[in-house]
């Protein structure tokens, strides 16, 4: 399998999960409707756990890190094949185009070796710039990101991110003469557990073969050279889970239930309770109710709000868990 199709491999199976995800997020996928192909009878009684989904929301939030986890293996397996077809510093790269591609590529995979559940920018201070790619108004401005947790917004969004891995697959696929060369020997090098690739490329080989022989057409933009590149080129469109959130009117209940500590004697303030709740609702990839809903919920509930002065106002009975992971917001 060549280098640029691996790259579109990985794409193709964060696009995958995206849709997913918008799926579950708009109730065309349903817990009912997984668990009905989750818990086959032939496994019933298997040692193999089958996958746990409590809710709708409990789904959205496991399709959120399927997404997650699709992003990690896209931009790890593109970095390493980039590192391969272009061995040089990415800061010495002297086109620019080329140099901004590889620069951001580097800082993403970088942030992910650490840590692939929460990533976390590792920007030396020579990459501490902006790196901007005109062709797909991309730009990751790296200057104030070292030592911070990675955001989608770090990237323009996942609809940015996956424009910047097409150009990536641009990038392999204008590298012909290397493409003919057996990188994942190069790789291998570098990774003794690559070791199955010869199995995987027995398997995917012949599969979605390449469009290279596509003829060009007026209406196409090429990334590379259009005298030269007659390879169809697609311009995703901006596709963030965040930007088609569902509303969920149990969404202040499972807050409640999962994330707060429910006590007569604890209190929180109204702003700053609604503050994290929406932070949760972006975590989670719903869209939050109004502060208004949200306080009747809570009164269905059982809590009572009370009055502190100047504006203010407590909510009786809850505290904040500190242990939670919303209290990260934004994070990836």
């Amino acid at each position: 399998m060549k280098s640029y199709d691996k790259i579109k491999l990985a794409k193709e199976n964060l696009n995958l999960a995206m849709a997913l995800l918008t799926a579950a997020q708009e109730g065309v996928i349903t817990k009912s409707i997984i668990t009905k192909y989750i818990y086959p009878s032939e496994i019933l009684n298997t040692k193999w756990g089958p996958l746990q989904v409590a809710d709708n929301t409990n789904l959205i939030r496991k399709l959120n890190n399927l997404v997650r986890s699709s992003f990690a293996f896209s931009a790890t397996t593109t970095y390493k094949i980039l590192s391969v077809l272009f061995p040089e510093i990415p800061l010495e790269e002297p086109d620019p185009y080329k140099r901004n591609i590889l620069c951001t590529i580097k800082l993403i995979h970088d942030a992910l070796d650490g840590d692939m559940i929460t990533p976390t920018w590792h920007c030396p201070t020579e990459y501490q710039q902006k790196f901007g790619i005109d062709t797909i108004e991309f730009v990751l401005d790296a200057t104030n990101l070292h030592g911070k947790s990675m955001t989608w917004d770090d990237l323009g969004g996942l609809g940015k991110y996956l424009n910047l891995i097409t150009c990536c697959e641009e990038l392999a696929y204008s590298c012909n003469e290397r493409n003919d060369l057996n990188i994942d020997y190069s790789l291998q090098q570098n990774n003794p557990l690559n070791i199955y690739t010869d199995q995987f490329d027995a398997i995917t080989d012949g599969l979605a073969p390449h469009p290279s022989n596509q003829q060009q057409t007026a209406t196409q933009t090429h990334i590379m050279n259009p005298e030269k590149n007659t390879r169809d080129t697609p311009v995703f469109a901006s596709l963030d889970p965040k930007q088609f959130p569902s509303v969920d009117p149990e969404s202040a209940v499972t807050f409640v239930s999962t994330q707060m500590v429910t006590n007569p004697d604890n209190m929180v303030l109204a702003k700053e309770l609604y503050s994290s709740y929406i932070t949760w609702c972006e975590l989670e990839c719903i869209k939050p109710l109004t502060q208004r809903s949200f306080g009747i919920q809570l009164t269905n509930m059982g809590f009572s709000r009370k009055r502190r002065g100047k504006g203010h106002h407590w909510w009786t009975g809850l505290k904040l868990d500190d242990n939670q992971a919303f209290n990260f917001s934004h994070t990836i």
